[in-house]
């Protein structure tokens, strides 16, 4: 008897743990719920909203640079090297200097240039922490030299990869986030800058054209000219002898 009344407790008690285990499971998927709520939200930046924001930076570019460009030109006697056919080559490198300057500083101090800051965009690590020095320098000068001399193509990627990376994020291990998910997407932005670049594109067009159509128009009047004076020449000529 005593014996039946152990098995029997043992098998309440196994019936019990059961019913605990059971709880716990069913408790799970709240859990899980609540684990993922806890999750920071991500929400990656596409290739349009990255091409505004490197349309804003080459204008912030610009004005920082050229006032510096002009300056050390003077301040090294007119020229970078003593001989005016090497000018281009030190400005273009100064230029060089002073864009891997602004982005890698910015990005190491704010996680984001200006035209990132205006559209509400950063650069972190793939796992959302703060990148460190050396990765922005190897994103912002042998990363972004690799997507730009295949042709631009590196650039492109950012479209059509998975979580919207560029080969040069790919290449420093990094991701451009938006720095508060919930904001609205600056499509309006999007559209005004796209139609600012082509109505500037048709205008430097049309500038081109007509240097080329006056240049075109010079040179035929040049050759009808030059032509008009060999024709009259021997006219000249037999008035002389006569």
């Amino acid at each position: 008897m005593e014996e039946q009344n152990a098995i029997n407790n043992v098998g309440e008690n196994q019936a019990q743990s059961v019913n605990d285990n059971l709880d716990q499971t069913a408790m799970q998927p709240s859990q899980v719920v609540a684990a993922a709520s806890d999750m920071p939200q991500v929400k990656y930046a596409g290739f349009w909203i990255r091409w505004v924001a490197v349309f804003i930076d080459g204008i912030v570019v610009t004005v920082v640079a050229i006032p510096i460009m002009i300056a050390f030109y003077f301040l090294s006697g007119g020229t970078f090297s003593g001989k005016d056919a090497d000018m281009p080559v030190g400005f273009n490198f100064l230029g060089y200097i002073i864009s891997w300057s602004y982005y890698i500083f910015m990005t190491d101090k704010y996680q984001a240039t200006f035209g990132k800051k205006a559209m509400g965009i950063i650069v972190v690590a793939e796992d959302l922490s703060k990148l460190p020095l050396g990765k922005i320098i190897l994103r912002e000068t042998i990363g972004k030299i690799v997507s730009g001399i295949i042709l631009g193509i590196g650039y492109l990627m950012a479209a059509f990869t998975n979580r919207k990376r560029a080969l040069h994020d790919i290449i420093s291990g990094t991701v451009v986030i938006y720095k508060e998910p919930e904001a609205k997407t600056h499509n309006g932005v999007i559209v005004g800058v796209m139609v600012a670049c082509i109505l500037f594109a048709l205008v430097i067009i049309g500038i081109l054209a007509s240097i080329v159509l006056v240049s075109l128009s010079s040179a035929r009047d040049k050759a009808m000219e030059k032509a008009n004076n060999q024709s009259a020449y021997p006219a000249m000529e037999n008035v002389k002898e006569l």
